[in-house]
Protein backbone atom coordinates (compact mmCIF):
# COMPACT_ATOMS: atom_id res chain seq x y z
CA UNK A 1 0.00 0.00 0.00
CA UNK A 2 2.79 2.23 0.02
CA UNK A 3 3.94 1.69 -3.56
CA UNK A 4 6.77 -0.85 -2.73
CA UNK A 5 7.63 -2.79 -6.40
CA UNK A 6 9.79 -5.47 -7.19
CA UNK A 7 10.05 -6.95 -10.53
CA UNK A 8 9.80 -10.67 -11.16
CA UNK A 9 11.96 -11.39 -14.38
CA UNK A 10 9.98 -14.94 -15.78
CA UNK A 11 12.46 -15.73 -18.72
CA UNK A 12 13.97 -18.48 -16.61
CA UNK A 13 10.98 -19.81 -16.18
CA UNK A 14 8.43 -21.91 -18.44
CA UNK A 15 4.70 -20.96 -19.41
CA UNK A 16 2.04 -22.78 -16.93
CA UNK A 17 5.11 -23.08 -14.35
CA UNK A 18 4.32 -22.20 -10.59
CA UNK A 19 6.22 -20.36 -8.64
CA UNK A 20 6.00 -18.99 -4.90
CA UNK A 21 6.61 -15.68 -3.69
CA UNK A 22 7.92 -14.44 -0.03
CA UNK A 23 8.57 -10.74 0.86
CA UNK A 24 9.87 -10.18 4.16
CA UNK A 25 10.09 -6.08 5.39
CA UNK A 26 11.79 -4.32 8.18
CA UNK A 27 11.11 -0.81 9.48
CA UNK A 28 14.03 1.22 10.69
CA UNK A 29 13.18 -0.12 14.32
CA UNK A 30 13.53 -3.37 13.49
CA UNK A 31 9.84 -4.64 13.07
CA UNK A 32 9.10 -6.95 9.99
CA UNK A 33 5.93 -8.38 8.01
CA UNK A 34 5.86 -11.15 5.98
CA UNK A 35 3.73 -11.79 3.16
CA UNK A 36 3.44 -14.73 0.90
CA UNK A 37 1.90 -15.92 -2.64
CA UNK A 38 1.65 -19.04 -4.41
CA UNK A 39 1.61 -20.59 -6.31
CA UNK A 40 1.63 -17.97 -9.45
CA UNK A 41 1.56 -19.37 -12.52
CA UNK A 42 3.85 -17.77 -15.03
CA UNK A 43 2.09 -16.83 -18.42
CA UNK A 44 4.31 -15.46 -21.12
CA UNK A 45 2.33 -16.82 -23.87
CA UNK A 46 -0.23 -14.12 -25.80
CA UNK A 47 -3.92 -15.20 -26.41
CA UNK A 48 -4.42 -17.47 -29.50
CA UNK A 49 -7.75 -15.80 -31.70
CA UNK A 50 -9.04 -16.66 -34.67
CA UNK A 51 -12.11 -15.13 -36.89
CA UNK A 52 -14.89 -17.15 -38.51
CA UNK A 53 -14.66 -16.43 -42.28
CA UNK A 54 -17.19 -13.59 -43.35
CA UNK A 55 -19.89 -14.41 -45.56
CA UNK A 56 -21.11 -11.96 -48.52
CA UNK A 57 -23.12 -9.18 -47.30
CA UNK A 58 -26.80 -8.58 -48.44
CA UNK A 59 -26.73 -5.39 -46.60
CA UNK A 60 -24.53 -2.60 -45.38
CA UNK A 61 -23.87 -5.10 -42.13
CA UNK A 62 -21.38 -7.39 -41.93
CA UNK A 63 -21.69 -10.01 -39.07
CA UNK A 64 -17.68 -10.61 -37.24
CA UNK A 65 -17.28 -13.35 -35.27
CA UNK A 66 -14.29 -14.33 -33.09
CA UNK A 67 -13.02 -16.91 -30.88
CA UNK A 68 -9.90 -16.20 -28.40
CA UNK A 69 -8.17 -18.83 -25.79
CA UNK A 70 -5.90 -17.53 -23.23
CA UNK A 71 -6.09 -21.02 -20.69
CA UNK A 72 -3.59 -19.21 -18.08
CA UNK A 73 -4.82 -15.80 -17.14
CA UNK A 74 -7.63 -15.33 -19.20
CA UNK A 75 -8.81 -12.56 -21.42
CA UNK A 76 -8.69 -9.38 -21.16
CA UNK A 77 -10.12 -7.51 -24.36
CA UNK A 78 -10.05 -8.04 -27.79
CA UNK A 79 -8.74 -5.37 -30.26
CA UNK A 80 -10.54 -5.43 -34.01
CA UNK A 81 -9.02 -3.61 -36.55
CA UNK A 82 -10.97 -2.37 -39.71
CA UNK A 83 -9.66 -0.82 -42.91
CA UNK A 84 -11.90 1.06 -45.87
CA UNK A 85 -9.66 -0.26 -49.20
CA UNK A 86 -6.24 1.73 -48.26
CA UNK A 87 -7.48 4.26 -45.71
CA UNK A 88 -6.01 3.60 -42.16
CA UNK A 89 -6.47 1.39 -39.59
CA UNK A 90 -9.50 2.04 -36.71
CA UNK A 91 -9.53 -0.21 -34.03
CA UNK A 92 -12.65 -0.82 -31.52
CA UNK A 93 -11.83 -2.62 -28.66
CA UNK A 94 -14.13 -5.30 -27.07
CA UNK A 95 -14.60 -6.84 -23.29
CA UNK A 96 -13.33 -10.49 -23.21
CA UNK A 97 -17.04 -11.78 -23.29
CA UNK A 98 -18.02 -10.10 -26.39
CA UNK A 99 -17.66 -12.72 -29.17
CA UNK A 100 -19.23 -11.06 -32.13
CA UNK A 101 -20.17 -8.12 -33.63
CA UNK A 102 -21.67 -6.48 -36.61
CA UNK A 103 -19.95 -3.84 -38.25
CA UNK A 104 -21.72 -1.50 -40.67
CA UNK A 105 -19.87 -0.23 -43.85
CA UNK A 106 -20.55 1.69 -47.03
CA UNK A 107 -22.36 0.22 -50.09
CA UNK A 108 -19.50 -0.56 -52.67
CA UNK A 109 -16.63 -0.56 -50.68
CA UNK A 110 -14.22 -2.66 -49.92
CA UNK A 111 -13.43 -3.97 -46.27
CA UNK A 112 -10.25 -5.84 -44.32
CA UNK A 113 -10.60 -6.83 -41.06
CA UNK A 114 -7.59 -8.22 -38.07
CA UNK A 115 -8.21 -9.22 -34.66
CA UNK A 116 -5.87 -9.97 -31.88
CA UNK A 117 -6.11 -10.58 -28.13
CA UNK A 118 -4.94 -9.60 -24.62
CA UNK A 119 -5.03 -10.98 -22.07
CA UNK A 120 -5.08 -10.59 -18.13
CA UNK A 121 -1.81 -10.08 -17.59
CA UNK A 122 -1.02 -7.94 -20.44
CA UNK A 123 0.37 -10.53 -23.19
CA UNK A 124 -0.83 -9.12 -27.04
CA UNK A 125 -1.17 -11.25 -29.37
CA UNK A 126 0.19 -10.17 -32.88
CA UNK A 127 -2.10 -8.67 -35.62
CA UNK A 128 -1.94 -11.08 -39.01
CA UNK A 129 0.39 -9.39 -41.54
CA UNK A 130 -1.96 -7.95 -43.67
CA UNK A 131 -5.88 -8.74 -43.36
CA UNK A 132 -7.26 -11.69 -41.84
CA UNK A 133 -10.54 -11.44 -43.52
CA UNK A 134 -11.84 -8.89 -46.45
CA UNK A 135 -15.49 -8.09 -47.71
CA UNK A 136 -16.76 -6.14 -50.22
CA UNK A 137 -20.16 -5.00 -49.37
CA UNK A 138 -22.30 -4.70 -52.38
CA UNK A 139 -23.36 -1.34 -54.21
CA UNK A 140 -26.25 0.66 -53.46
CA UNK A 141 -27.94 -0.43 -56.86
CA UNK A 142 -27.18 -4.09 -55.75
CA UNK A 143 -28.70 -3.72 -52.61
CA UNK A 144 -31.38 -1.85 -53.56
CA UNK A 145 -32.18 -3.51 -56.81
CA UNK A 146 -35.69 -5.44 -55.39
CA UNK A 147 -37.94 -4.64 -53.42
CA UNK A 148 -37.70 -5.72 -49.62
CA UNK A 149 -40.12 -6.99 -46.98
CA UNK A 150 -41.23 -3.51 -46.07
CA UNK A 151 -42.20 -2.42 -49.55
CA UNK A 152 -46.13 -1.77 -49.70
CA UNK A 153 -46.88 -4.22 -52.68
CA UNK A 154 -44.00 -5.78 -55.01
CA UNK A 155 -44.95 -2.98 -57.56
CA UNK A 156 -43.54 -0.29 -55.44
CA UNK A 157 -40.18 0.20 -54.14
CA UNK A 158 -39.69 2.77 -51.57
CA UNK A 159 -35.97 3.14 -52.01
CA UNK A 160 -36.48 6.58 -52.42
CA UNK A 161 -37.18 9.45 -49.26
CA UNK A 162 -40.91 10.56 -51.16
CA UNK A 163 -42.00 6.76 -51.43
CA UNK A 164 -40.95 5.24 -48.36
CA UNK A 165 -42.88 3.43 -46.04
CA UNK A 166 -43.15 4.09 -42.55
CA UNK A 167 -41.16 1.48 -40.21
CA UNK A 168 -44.10 2.29 -37.12
CA UNK A 169 -46.77 -0.22 -38.73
Amino acid sequence: SDGWTSTFDATGFSNGQSVDFYALAYDWAGNNAGRSAWPVTVDTAYPDTSADPLTTPDSTAVRLQWLSIDPLSGLRNIHIRHQKSSDSWITTEYDAAVTETWFVGDAGANYTFRIRGIDNVGNIEPYAEGAQLSTTIPAIGTLCAAPDAWDASAAVNDNAIASATPLDS
